[in-house]
């Protein structure tokens, strides 16, 4: 029988992997808007990069002050505060007039959900340090859930009610999940430090600085984290915005399935994530990488140069998906390393090498090199070619990755139980 902690655990953690879904889902909303943005906001191909973009720079750049305050602060109170920001700031972008409104609220997106995975791994190594990088795949696979149904849902509601009505909904939900955040979330950090020994709490004082330093001169850490965020630019900067308008230049028979087809790219990912999580902690990281990121290579290869029925291409997009779920494994590589009292900083750092590769730099790299692409050979659309041309940035990134993947593990004296 499940006990009462393990359903508070549970429920916890759960609510953490929900926002990770809910902040997918926006940061991918604007790949299905492509075309109405342009036309509502006057927008080109670089600008709407650019605004897909902008919920990456505040991002990344706030990885590690996020992960500061929730070591200093508790998940609790900063989930809170960044879940209702988040939805506000969502709200804010369904009114938006121009490309600057439009610019400043996806900015304050970014800013809200730069907590978002450190805090829920930090939920996940406290709830469950046994089981963490399996709770790390789950709560990743919950945020490609989000990217999934943001294809699917978004793109109905925004048939269906328009833009700008779907982004309100999507307001709502923050409301609701920044309600029962404050509601049932509980920051574990504290009620350990209280039920100490006057010895034992000076161990829970905070040396977060002194600690992620130490980590930092980790050369596994910087090797894991760089294979991470490499193969993560399949989600960031080719699923979250490119893929839909890469499918319906391939396949202009099925442009209305284009947004569908995509979500197997998130559905692939969600499995990838967990499956990669759960095949760590049975045969070792390092084969597990091995093996993804080979996957990942092939099947965006592929997809890229190989001719195939619509139906063929959706299996190999869940294929991509599935390969590209291993960028989790660096959560639970660092999580074995870091200092408990610099854990939101650890996580922060591992999510913002992950995320900074594809969103801010390769998301407006490739609408620079599609435009460039029409202007040159003066094409009036994109083309097949130009896309293989502007997505070329992202296969030389996973060869990289497979490289990565098969460097011995350097051997290292920092470890979580001598820092």
């Amino acid at each position: 029988m499940i006990s009462h902690r393990n359903l508070i655990a549970a429920w916890i953690c759960f609510l953490g992997g929900f926002f990770v879904l809910y902040q997918f889902l926006l940061q991918g909303s604007t790949s299905l808007m492509v075309h109405t943005l342009m036309q509502d906001l006057y927008l080109n191909l670089i600008q709407i990069g650019f605004l897909s973009s902008a919920f990456f720079y505040p991002y990344i750049l706030l990885q590690i002050p996020a992960g500061f305050i929730i070591d200093k602060f508790g998940p609790k109170k900063t989930l809170f505060v960044s879940t209702f920001i988040l939805a506000v700031s969502t709200l804010g972008f369904s009114f938006s007039e121009c490309f600057g409104s439009a610019n400043i609220s996806r900015i304050i997106m970014g800013i809200a959900s730069a907590p978002g995975v450190a805090c829920a791994m930090y939920l996940a190594a406290r709830w469950y340090p046994q089981r963490f990088t399996l709770l790390a795949g789950l709560i990743e696979m919950m945020g490609m859930l989000g990217g999934a149904l943001g294809d699917y849902f978004l793109e109905i509601w925004i048939q269906s009610y328009g833009w700008r009505i779907a982004m309100i909904i999507c307001a709502i939900i923050g409301f609701i999940l920044a309600l029962l955040i404050l509601i049932f979330v509980k920051s574990t950090q504290h009620e350990i430090c209280k039920n100490t020994t006057k010895s034992q709490k000076t161990n829970c004082e905070p040396h977060i600085l002194k600690h992620f330093i130490i980590l930092l001169k980790n050369l596994n850490v910087w090797r894991y984290n760089l294979f991470g965020g490499l193969i993560f630019t399949i989600i960031s900067a080719f699923a979250s915005l490119w893929c839909i308008g890469f499918l319906q230049t391939l396949y202009p028979d099925h442009v209305n399935y284009a947004a569908y087809a995509t979500a197997f790219v998130f559905i692939g990912a969600a499995v990838g994530a967990a499956l990669s999580g759960w095949l760590a902690s049975k045969i070792g990281c390092q084969l597990v990488m091995q093996l993804f990121s080979i996957i990942a290579f092939i099947s965006f290869s592929l997809l890229l140069y190989l001719p195939m029925q619509f139906s063929i291409a959706n299996i190999v997009l869940f294929l991509l998906g599935c390969g590209s779920g291993a960028y989790i494994l660096p959560f639970g590589s660092v999580e074995k390393i870091v200092h408990p009292d610099a854990q939101g900083m650890a996580m922060g750092f591992t999510n913002m090498i992950i995320i900074g590769l594809g969103g801010p730099l390769l998301q407006p790299l490739i609408g620079w090199i599609l435009s460039w692409y029409q202007s040159a050979y003066q094409y009036t659309t994109n083309t097949l070619s130009g896309f293989q041309t502007a997505l070329l940035p992202i296969t030389i990134g996973l060869i990289i990755a497979v490289i990565l993947a098969f460097i011995p593990q350097q051997n290292s004296k920092l470890t979580k139980r001598n820092i």
